[in-house]
């Protein structure tokens, strides 16, 4: 954790707070997909408008990750970078 400021979208996480990067991205993603799931795709591309592009083409290949390697294995991986 961080002294950054915790910031919301509606009642939803930024995650800005967090430095770990890789952890931070792994929020971000699963955030978005709850969104999607949960409520529909629009409120989740609001969610996502909340982020700088460097920030979502890290979202983004966070994504690409989890395709390549599985969630299980990338949620190792996110594990590994916070132990």
């Amino acid at each position: 954790m961080s002294n950054k400021e915790e910031k919301f979208f509606d009642c939803y996480n930024l995650f800005t707070h967090i430095e770990n990067a890789m952890l931070r991205d792994w929020n971000r993603l699963n955030t978005f997909f709850n969104i999607t799931l949960q409520v529909n795709g629009k409120k989740a591309r609001e969610y996502a408008a909340n982020f700088s592009k460097d920030e979502k083409d890290a979202i983004n290949t966070m994504y690409s990750r989890m395709k390549e390697i599985g969630r299980e294995n990338l949620l190792k991986e996110v594990k590994a970078s916070i132990a």
